[in-house]
């Protein structure tokens, strides 16, 4: 929304950003698991820690100056429920 809104950006014309909230009961199941599956494309195979990715990362990060991570949606909300700075 936020790059349309620049994009679009007329100088004549007052603009806003527009977004309408609606309940999760109200947004499609299929949906919501398309937006978690495209966060991490395996979430069905794994339901929350991919080991394979985890395992992979470890090995190449053995050999690779700039490690690279294995994060699924599950560690990323860990990580940011219980290793924020502040947050603890």
């Amino acid at each position: 929304m936020v790059i349309r809104y620049f994009e679009e950006k007329d100088p004549k014309q007052e603009s806003k950003i527009d977004k309408d909230w609606v309940p999760l009961e109200n947004i499609s199941e299929y949906l919501q698991l398309a937006v978690v599956c495209s966060e991490d494309q395996n979430y069905l195979e794994h339901y929350g820690f991919d080991f394979g990715a985890i395992e992979k990362a470890i090995k190449e990060n053995k050999t690779r100056k700039v490690p690279r991570g294995a994060s699924t949606i599950s560690q990323q909300t860990a990580k940011n429920v219980f290793l924020w700075p502040g947050r603890n």
